[in-house]
């Protein structure tokens, strides 16, 4: 019974200690040629590297709002790219290759809840849809510098895993653009449906 408690207790800080650390993670940032970075501490060579994907985890479960659930994805895709830079700059590729590819997962699941859930966040995605596609071009780009900084034995590998991700963020862009493309044409058919109502014309079939 003891024994049962004293591992429980443990289970218990250790998730609190993640928890502690996603929020460090989440407020800190570096700076590269201007593009701010979250700055991660929990690396995927860690052995706790486990207990913070668990808590990633947790939290994206109980974030049910579909616009807050996809500024958590993006956020925590910001990290995965942060992680596998510092695995490259580490010599680290196998690695830097798992998390890129964590990362282009990220890319999958906003694309899926935008056009799953997308009417509900038209309106946001108007608002925000740039400034993503933009943000995560920027990460792409810095990702691209840094690679060109790994051995050469390792390049091949990394170049493959950064198509993928191009592929990715091509297919979540175009998600973005549908979105929003079609928010414009619901804003079109309610002044054209004003306007009727306001007296203009409307032409009836014969």
């Amino acid at each position: 019974m003891k024994k049962f408690i004293v591992i429980i207790l443990m289970i218990t800080l250790s998730f609190i200690w993640t928890i502690n650390v996603l929020a460090q993670e989440n407020e800190e940032t570096i700076t590269d040629e201007s593009i701010e970075l979250v700055d991660v501490t929990v690396l995927p060579d860690s052995p706790l590297y486990w207990f913070k994907l668990l808590g990633e985890k947790i939290q994206e479960t109980f974030t049910l709002r579909t616009e807050k659930k996809l500024e958590l994805m993006e956020k925590l895709g910001e990290k995965r790219m942060a992680e596998a830079q510092k695995m490259i700059e580490k010599g680290k590729t196998e690695l830097a290759q798992k998390t890129m590819e964590r990362y282009n997962q990220r890319l999958q699941k906003m694309e899926n809840l935008i056009e799953e859930k997308g009417d509900r966040i038209q309106q946001k995605l108007q608002e925000r849809g740039e400034q993503i596609q933009n943000r995560i071009e920027q990460h792409t780009q810095v990702m691209q510098r840094v690679m060109e900084k790994a051995p050469e034995d390792a390049q091949q590998g990394l170049q493959r895993a950064l198509e993928n991700h191009r592929n990715r963020v091509q297919r979540l862009n175009k998600a973005i653009e549908k979105r929003i493309q079609r928010r414009e044409e619901i804003n079109q058919n309610i002044r054209e449906g004003q306007g009727q109502q306001y007296g203009q014309p409307v032409t009836e079939d014969q």
